[in-house]
C-alpha cells in the first residue's frame, strides 16, 4: 500500500492544498453527518441525569456490550468457547471474569475483533503511529466515527481538554475524552461499533479491564 503521507511531501505547494482539501472533504463526510446536531443535544442532556440514571443506563450498555462481544465477535467468542471446553463456567455478564487485551492479540489477527455483522469493506481503517512497535489497525463505522465527533463537541465547547475533565464523572463532555482508549471490546473495530451498541458514556466503568495493556 502507497505511503501517502510520503507522496504529500513531494508534492508540489498547490498540489499539498488541492490534496489537503480533498482530503478534508473525505474526512468531513466520515465524520458529520444530518443528525449531528440532534447527537450533540442527546449528550448533552446527560448532564443532567441523576446517579441512578447514570448508573441504570451504564448497566444496559455494559450488558449489551458484553454479551454482543461474547457472540458475535471472533476473538472473544473463540475464547468462550474455549473456557467452556475446559469446564470454565463463569458467566460472561460480569466484567471480572473478562480477560485483559493485549497489543499482540490485536496485532496477529486484527479482523477477529470485528463483529459478524460489521463489514471491513465499509469502515474506516485507522492506523497507529507504530512509534512503540508494529502498528495496528483498527475498523470503524461510519457511525461509530460520527458519535465520536458528536461527543467532542461538547469538549471542544468546553475550551480546553483539562476544562472538560474537571467538569465531573457525570459530564458528557469528559466521555469524550475518554472514548478512544476505553472502546475496545464490542466488534466493529477491536470494539468501536456503531452509537446504538457501543457509546462513550458507557465505558467508564470498563476501562481498566478492557483496554489493552503494553
Amino acid at each position: 500500500m502507497p505511503d501517502w503521507l510520503k507522496i504529500y511531501h513531494r508534492l508540489p505547494y498547490p498540489a499539498k492544498v488541492l490534496a489537503a482539501g480533498a482530503r478534508g472533504r473525505y474526512l468531513s463526510r466520515w465524520r458529520y453527518g444530518a443528525d449531528v446536531a440532534a447527537q450533540v443535544e442527546e449528550i448533552l442532556a446527560r448532564d443532567t441525569w441523576t446517579a441512578g440514571q447514570w448508573h441504570a443506563h451504564t448497566e444496559e450498555r455494559l450488558a449489551f456490550v458484553l454479551q454482543r462481544a461474547a457472540t458475535q465477535v471472533p476473538y472473544y467468542r473463540e475464547q468462550w468457547q474455549h473456557r467452556r471446553r475446559q469446564g470454565d463456567r463463569a458467566a460472561w455478564d460480569v466484567l471480572a471474569n473478562w480477560p485483559l487485551l493485549t497489543k499482540d492479540a490485536l496485532r496477529d489477527n486484527p479482523r477477529a475483533f470485528v463483529a459478524d455483522d460489521c463489514d471491513v469493506a465499509a469502515m474506516f481503517p485507522e492506523h497507529t503511529s507504530g512509534t512503540t512497535g508494529k502498528p495496528l489497525v483498527v475498523w470503524l463505522s461510519r457511525q461509530t466515527i460520527r458519535t465520536w465527533f458528536a461527543y467532542s463537541r461538547p469538549a471542544r465547547a468546553a475550551g480546553t481538554a483539562s476544562a472538560a475533565m474537571t467538569a465531573g464523572p457525570s459530564s458528557a463532555a469528559s466521555w469524550s475524552l475518554r472514548w478512544s482508549a476505553a472502546s475496545r471490546l464490542s466488534g466493529c473495530g477491536t470494539g468501536r461499533c456503531t452509537s446504538s451498541i457501543c457509546r462513550p458514556s458507557t465505558w467508564p466503568r470498563t476501562t481498566s479491564r478492557l483496554t489493552w495493556r503494553p
